[in-house]
């Protein structure tokens, strides 16, 4: 699921956001002595800061709120909505958001948008809906990326304390069943109402029964239903039966979406729902991000993280190089999961093996073949169109840039990569020799689901070639991490910053570093550098978690995947192309 959000420089204003997470913070650990004081957190990054506070609006079902606190926390969250940049909104009444009437009747419409629900131009006639989980309480997992959670979280705690109030009002001993909503207000939600209603569950990978399917055609009538009572516009997810049996009611229904397959799904549902009518199609009205970004740019500094091969989704297994996916783990290495506690990539880094090299041998050998992908292939086709001066500095140990046709002379990679192993006791500055003709020689070997060294072949494990030692992955995994093999990338890397900022001052044009991806794992290597360069170049900064700007630094952030962000940066320069020619 991708949020996507622009922000505008300076995102952050200190003091409303530290009022709020010192209240927020003392009163949560006032039940939880053991925790550090709030002056432990208030030292953190302003971005961490904000970060803590949002878990902290959705961490405990029975938060103590008295009215300082929730005035100190609704002040910061109503500060944060007004930092949204205006781009980042749609008017469902604007020219670019198409709207399909019902073939016979016109007050009654369907139009689609991906994107967030919460960046509609709505008014107090509007209500929208939660699919909340069966509580109708909003989601307590505070790294869930559910719609449920954006909405409590935007809306603020006085939202979640309505729906308490009103679950109570109704005094069952449990709350509603699946299927029949509440409605609250908003809270600071640019809409009159929510309505919440709870659907099926449905675990990944298994097919709904009919009885689920049941109870999820009654959660969507219901909401309907319950939307046309209280005057409202909008609902997500129509039925089409519901406007046959409701021929006179006016309804307006948005569907919110949030991939490239659920636009593909609901493209073919509607043709299939509306068969008279050839020419309903719904029309995907996206964030696009403002290709001005680019206006007279002399020099392009790429700095990416994690979050940027997160995106490369590898044509085989249909999923990204996301170290935290469990669904990437369980398809790589369904025996480790079977024979270990580890669930996903992450969870290898330190973990003790029994048969350590089977491992290495396997995932450096998927790493390094994980090939062409659209997030790199977009990558580079905006180099391209730009055309200008480019350097790249990745955390990402990968070679993904490498693998995409990026010129090696123009990548550094201080982390280290997969292609070289290197002597673990670091016995001399050079003690380091490529992986390749190793895993090439050990995977005839090797099941590949669960890699394993056969115990009669201890010749396919590597040692140093000068001491004989044992040898691990070139990486910074500890202080006997070899850097010399990146010392020359490093120089260059600075040549090319600084030959950057010369031509682009004498041509008086501008360098823009655009950073893909990097978060707090290890912001010292790509984020803090990026804000260093930025005092004499434009920041762009893409991340579905942290797109924060520190106040003192200027740029924009993009609450958004590296994907989709440079899906939209292309077809955006390629139509002013074809618009200008």
């Amino acid at each position: 699921m991708t949020i996507s959000t622009i922000l505008r420089p300076s995102v952050l204003k200190t003091d409303l956001l530290d009022d709020a997470l010192a209240r927020m913070y003392n009163k949560y650990i006032e039940r939880r002595p053991h925790l550090k004081p709030a002056e432990y957190v208030l030292s953190y990054p302003l971005p961490a800061k904000r970060h803590v506070l949002h878990q902290l609006l959705c961490i405990d079902r029975d938060f103590p709120y008295d009215d300082e606190l929730m005035n100190s926390v609704e002040s910061f969250l109503a500060f944060e909505q007004t930092q949204i940049a205006p781009e980042n909104f749609i008017d469902p009444d604007g020219e670019e958001y198409e709207v399909f009437p019902h073939p016979d009747r016109d007050w009654q419409s369907v139009s689609a948008w991906k994107g967030n629900m919460l960046h509609i131009q709505g008014d107090y006639k509007w209500a929208i809906v939660n699919p909340a989980n069966s509580e109708l309480m909003g989601c307590f997992v505070p790294e869930h990326r559910c719609l449920d959670n954006q909405i409590h979280t935007a809306a603020g705690p006085r939202l979640r304390q309505e729906c308490r109030e009103d679950i109570n009002k109704r005094r069952r001993k449990r709350p509603p069943p699946e299927g029949v909503p509440i409605i609250t207000g908003a809270g600071l939600l640019p809409f009159g109402h929510v309505i919440h209603v709870a659907g099926p569950s449905l675990e990944r990978r298994r097919q709904a029964t009919a009885e689920e399917e049941d109870k999820l055609r009654n959660a969507y009538r219901n909401s309907l239903t319950l939307a046309l009572k209280q005057a409202a516009k909008v609902a997500t997810r129509t039925v089409a039966e519901w406007f046959d049996e409701f021929k006179k009611s006016p309804m307006r229904v948005i569907f919110m979406l949030w991939t490239e397959h659920d636009i593909a799904c609901y493209q073919a549902a509607m043709a299939k729902t509306f068969p008279n009518n050839p020419e309903f199609k719904v029309r995907i009205c996206d964030l696009v991000p403002d290709p001005s970004i680019f206006d007279n740019v002399g020099g392009l500094i790429i700095h990416a993280g994690a979050g940027l091969s997160a995106d490369a989704v590898n044509a085989e297994y249909g999923l990204g190089l996301d170290y935290t996916s469990r669904d990437l783990f369980y398809k790589l290495y369904p025996g480790i999961v079977k024979s270990t506690p580890l669930r996903s990539l992450y969870e290898t880094i330190g973990y003790e093996w029994d048969d350590q090299w089977g491992w290495i041998f396997a995932h450096a050998h998927r790493v390094l073949n994980w090939g062409q992908t659209s997030v790199y292939s977009d990558l580079k086709r905006l180099v391209s169109t730009l055309d200008v001066p480019y350097t790249i500095m990745t955390s990402n140990a990968d070679q993904l840039f490498a693998q995409s046709g990026f010129d090696p002379e123009r990548i550094f990679t201080p982390q280290g990569c997969y292609a070289r192993f290197q002597c673990l006791a670091a016995c001399t500055p050079d003690s380091f020799f490529d992986s390749k003709p190793w895993i090439e020689r050990a995977l005839p070997h090797l099941d590949l689901l669960d890699p394993r060294i056969p115990t009669d072949k201890p010749e396919l494990i590597p040692s140093c070639e000068k001491c004989g030692g044992a040898v691990f992955l070139n990486v910074r995994g500890g202080d006997w991490f070899l850097e010399t093999a990146y010392v020359g990338a490093e120089q260059r890397y600075k040549s090319q910053v600084e030959e950057m900022f010369r031509t682009a001052e004498a041509q008086n044009k501008r360098v823009l570093v655009l950073e893909l991806g990097s978060g707090f794992n290890t912001p010292s290597v790509i984020r803090y550098p990026s804000e260093m360069l930025a005092e004499n170049a434009d920041l762009v900064r893409v991340n579905l978690q942290h797109p924060e700007i520190h106040s003192q630094v200027e740029g924009r952030g993009y609450k958004m995947g590296a994907g989709e962000f440079l899906a939209a940066c292309v077809g955006g320069l390629q139509g002013r192309k074809r618009e200008a020619a």
